[in-house]
């Protein structure tokens, strides 16, 4: 398509010039943008000399400019859009270079979880991973164990490390409500941060670069969550040295590491102080206080899964006047352990049977075979043992990591 010839010290002739600077085409500039070529065209020909700021922010970042770069960009964009009258005019707002939504930082993030507790090594661990360039922290850990709740509770106290908003999604990996695909979530996160519906990319490819450009020169959490694999994952990581991602899985997703250096962090079930007290957390201090030796007992029963143990709590605090050994007696009884920990549709049973529908057919009747046999015996409810599968090796049934990848 033809380009025309700018004007000298036009919005077209700078535009043009950064374009060609860059070494990009039309073509690729417009789809990096999120833009029409026909649109940068016209641009670049002077037929449409004052774009809307929106589109001005997109090509800078398309573009890597920095920001007097982008400003400048911006400051000569300004000049040919039409003027109000005198006296209905305001102020223009000052250039903010590469955003495409300052006015209001996209923040997706669900509320803070309630009743957090401990993890403090954890927490710790995240914090450095997130302190390198570009970081890509994968949260690993089996069902129940409250690695959402970690990751959402670190990004709430860490507001500051991502001043130019934060990005979540759940990628129902784990699920039976089906995934969500890459362009459904590419296309939440481009509105997020401010680009219309219009200028979008319909294809997987084109909204995953916008993505990375527009992130390019900001600082922004991105949180991936319930990550089924590194296929998965990839099209939705962010670009630039300055974003940090966070990937919660059940899986270990080594792919992850190896391509994106993403840092493992592992969540292991609670000790029985840290358990107790999030009893304490739910119940109060001074009915677990009242009670400790049966508090620590609960905490053993539920394996220290943080999901049991809040299911538990829920029970608990629906009848004020049962007592903590009533109900540590009752999970005593493995027969009816799983029931106690579901109330209506969560709980340790639900989280259970979606790993199960994960697993390969081999290894899912290992893992009822293994079931079988762990209530035959005194334990929590989180196994620890192992059953021998095909040709002597070992599965470990609340370790699925190695479901789709093969360990690094």
């Amino acid at each position: 398509m033809a380009t025309g010839t700018p004007t000298t010290g036009s919005f077209a002739a700078l535009l043009h010039g950064l374009r060609t600077k860059a070494g990009l085409s039309q073509e690729e500039l417009a789809h990096a943008a999120g833009v029409s070529v026909r649109a940068l065209s016209y641009m670049e020909r002077g037929r449409s000399r004052g774009p809307q700021r929106r589109t001005v922010q997109a090509l800078a970042a398309a573009l890597g400019l920095d920001e007097a770069g982008a400003r400048e960009l911006e400051h000569t964009a300004s000049l040919g859009r039409p003027r109000r009258t005198p006296a209905t005019q305001a102020p223009p707002p000052p250039a903010v270079p590469d955003t495409a939504a300052r006015a209001g930082v996209p923040d997706l993030l669900p509320r803070a979880p309630r009743g957090f507790h401990g993890r403090a090594a954890e927490l710790a661990a995240l914090s450095r991973a997130a302190a390198g360039e570009a970081p890509v922290c994968l949260v690993i850990g089996p069902a129940g164990v409250g690695k959402t709740a970690l990751v959402l509770h670190w990004a709430h106290h860490g507001r500051a490390g991502s001043p130019d908003g934060r990005l979540y999604v759940n990628l129902r990996g784990f699920g039976d409500t089906g995934e969500p695909a890459s362009m459904e979530v590419l296309r939440e996160f481009l509105l997020a941060l401010g680009v219309p519906h219009d200028r979008i990319p319909e294809t997987v490819n084109g909204a995953a670069a916008l993505f990375r450009s527009l992130a390019a020169e900001r600082r922004l959490l991105v949180v991936l969550d319930n990550a089924r694999d590194s296929e998965q994952v990839r099209p939705l990581l962010p670009g630039g040295r300055h974003c940090a991602t966070f990937v919660t899985s059940r899986h270990r997703l080594p792919g992850l590491i190896v391509t994106d250096t993403a840092t493992p962090v592992a969540v292991d079930v609670l000790g029985p102080e840290d358990g107790t007290m999030l009893l304490a957390g739910v119940l109060g201090t001074e009915r677990v206080h009242a009670e400790p030796a049966a508090a620590r007992r609960i905490a053993e029963l539920c394996g220290g899964l943080p999901l049991a143990l809040r299911v538990a709590a829920a029970r608990l605090a629906h009848r004020p006047s049962w007592s903590l050994d009533a109900m540590a007696a009752q999970l005593s009884d493995e027969t009816r352990r799983l029931s106690l920990l579901d109330v209506e549709d969560t709980g340790v049973r639900a989280a259970l049977r979606l790993t199960l529908q994960q697993l390969p057919p081999e290894v899912s009747s290992l893992f009822a075979c293994f079931t079988t046999t762990s209530r035959q015996s005194t334990g929590a409810v989180t196994a620890t043992t192992t059953a021998t599968g095909p040709g002597g090796s070992t599965t470990t049934p609340r370790s699925t990591a190695d479901r789709h990848e093969p360990a690094a």
